[in-house]
């Protein structure tokens, strides 16, 4: 119902205008401005020294080496589990009727899946941030599946960040990717947080509802 703004627009029913290089199925209510120019490159809004920073704020707290989740490294594969700072060298699984409480900020080196082997996996912010956020990096793939429940403190203003760093993951191929060729993928009626892939495509599908996302 709004405006849309792509280098190649198909098969839409646009309410507003449209600005585009290419269309073709489509109608558009408003005024086409064809031939538009691809807007500039907009640097992300966390840079990568304080991604770093982050990941060393994580390993502050203690490595595990190993994965996390159930048959895990036994520091990490009891649910409810409380956890943080740490760096975890591995993978996260967060199970379908499981609960994460992150009480400080996690590094994970593989990837994370939450609401694995299906149902509603949990991760919060722990009550202690307030109206603070809480983060979440990976090197790898994040995946959400089965109307996973994702939160802050409670305190608004309270965000849970999930971040992903994976490079080459831009839809059309891709080593270690996740659906669709994608670092981030967002399934199943997920629910409120903030998504962030620094070098790769973030998927959205199937009711999925975000916060903000940046990809």
């Amino acid at each position: 119902s709004g405006t849309a703004k792509a280098d190649e627009i198909d098969d839409l029913t646009i309410g507003g205008d449209a600005y585009y290089k290419t269309i073709s199925g489509s109608t558009v209510g408003g005024t086409a401005y064809p031939g538009s120019p691809t807007p500039p490159y907009v640097p992300l809004p966390i840079s990568t020294s304080t991604i770093a920073t982050w990941k060393n704020d994580a390993a502050d707290g203690g490595v595990i080496n190993g994965n996390c989740g159930t048959g895990g490294d036994a520091q990490c594969d009891t649910f409810p589990l409380l956890l943080g700072p740490k760096r975890v060298n591995g993978n996260f699984d967060i199970a379908g009727g499981q609960t994460l409480t992150v009480d400080g900020t996690l590094y994970v080196t593989g990837n994370i899946n939450i609401g694995a082997g299906g149902g509603i996996g949990t991760v919060k912010c722990a009550v202690a941030y307030l109206g603070n956020s809480c983060v979440i990096i990976a090197d790898g793939y994040i995946r959400l599946r089965g109307g996973s429940i994702l939160g802050g403190s409670g305190t608004a203003g309270s965000f849970l960040m999930l971040l992903s760093t994976k490079t080459g993951c831009l839809g059309n191929g891709g080593s270690g990717c996740t659906t669709n060729d994608s670092a981030i993928a967002l399934e199943n009626q997920v629910d409120g947080a903030i998504f962030y892939a620094t070098d790769s495509l973030v998927d959205v599908s199937n009711g999925a509802f975000v916060s903000a996302v940046v990809g």
